[in-house]
């Protein structure tokens, strides 16, 4: 009897402290952000059950209880394994498009340091993306040759790269040795610019280590720097003749330019204005010093043509003015010339009417001799009037078209 009472007190306080351990389990369970850790917490509950003394309805109940939740966990492990797979391979197809990508870039760089940095931007792309163990090897392994493939290649590329800088570095330093003796044997500083410009274009494309490079470049910026300071030179000389040349000649165009102003010798003045121009072929001057001075005498060429023009237009004027009191003289001529021919003419008519009388009354010989002797008189006197007239005519005919010529 004791026995069976001291059974069942501890089957039931088992039961109490089991149930207390499965429902704390529940609680880790569900506070758990893993399964399996979470499953853990269920097989740690599950291994109390070993040797325990349980009614045997208690057992099946808490069992049952602890079996469902073995079977929901299970289900979302399950859930979670084939999310995984088919993200696992999703992301696989991915990867392995761009790993195959960066194959062929590695296989073919045409640059290597952008083929590198896509290599390493393929590489980044793994990490937290989830992969199926197999396929994460291989790629990675796919990837890691696309790495020693352009290594090689970028090896043999400076194997290739010396070769051809100690080619170009040997050439360009007894190019540069020649330049520089041209550049002696000239007194023209733009050709000397040129030829250092030329060579520095030819090194700026060639390759080379930078320490050659930088060694060629040294050499040409201080030639460039010699020639400078012959540029500077050049100029300080040439602007003190400049300044000399221009104070020379700035005293000739002003002279001219006043000469142009005042003079009335029209024609010395611009012998005078060509030999100061001519000065300015050959001289040395800065181009606004240039572009003063000849602005100054083209001035004074222009005051100097008004003024002709001007002389010439009222010399015209005072021709025109002469002529027409010249015409005027001629028409008074020619009416008076003209009124004399007719009384000319007339006395004429009456000698002859004389003549006619004379000789019907046949009067002395004498008479009619002396009325003939003056019409014939007369009649000179008409021809010559005749010819008077016409060639006044004619003088004022020349005279008018002088005056507005026919187009």
């Amino acid at each position: 009897m004791d026995n069976g009472i001291n059974y069942d007190d501890e089957a039931f306080s088992n039961y109490i402290h089991l149930k207390k351990i499965i429902d704390e389990a529940f609680d880790k369970v569900k506070q758990a952000t893993d399964l399996r850790e979470a499953k853990g917490y269920l097989i740690d509950a599950q291994n109390h059950f070993k040797g325990l003394k349980l009614h045997q309805g208690d057992r099946e109940q808490l069992y049952e209880r602890l079996q469902q939740a073995f079977a929901e966990i299970n289900k979302k492990i399950e859930d979670e394994r084939l999310d995984f797979e088919n993200e696992a391979a999703q992301n696989y197809f991915q990867l392995k498009t761009k790993v195959d990508e960066a194959v062929a870039v590695a296989s073919d760089p045409k640059d290597f340091q952008q083929a590198w940095n896509f290599l390493i931007e393929v590489q980044s792309l793994f990490k937290g993306k989830k992969l199926l163990h197999q396929h994460r090897e291989a790629l990675y392994a796919r990837l890691q040759q696309a790495f020693d493939t352009l290594k090689s290649l970028k090896e043999a590329e400076k194997t290739l790269f010396e070769k051809e800088a100690i080619l170009n570095y040997t050439r360009l330093k007894k190019n540069i040795a020649d330049v520089i003796e041209q550049i002696k044997a000239t007194e023209s500083l733009k050709l000397s610019r040129e030829l250092l410009i030329k060579i520095q274009a030819e090194l700026r494309e060639a390759r080379l280590r930078k320490e050659q490079r930088d060694e060629l470049y040294g050499v040409i910026q201080q030639n460039f720097e010699i020639l400078n300071q012959r540029f500077n030179e050049t100029r300080q000389s040439f602007e003190k003749e400049a300044c000399k040349n221009y104070e020379q000649l700035k005293t000739l165009v002003n002279n001219g330019l006043t000469q142009a102003q005042e003079t009335s010798q029209y024609k010395e003045t611009r012998e005078f204005l060509k030999k100061i121009q001519l000065e300015f072929k050959g001289i040395r001057l800065a181009a606004e010093q240039r572009e003063e001075l000849y602005g100054r005498l083209q001035t004074a060429f222009d005051i100097l043509n008004q003024r002709l023009d001007d002389f010439f237009r009222q010399k015209k004027k005072n021709w025109e003015v002469k002529m027409q009191y010249k015409l005027a003289e001629l028409s008074a001529e020619i009416s008076t010339t003209e009124e004399s021919l007719e009384d000319e003419r007339a006395n004429l008519r009456e000698l002859e009417d004389q003549l006619d009388i004379v000789v019907s009354a046949g009067k002395e010989k004498d008479a009619v001799a002396g009325l003939k002797a003056r019409i014939a008189s007369t009649r000179l006197s008409i021809e010559r009037k005749e010819k008077q007239i016409q060639s006044l005519e004619i003088e004022t005919d020349e005279l008018k078209n002088r005056l507005e010529p026919e187009e």
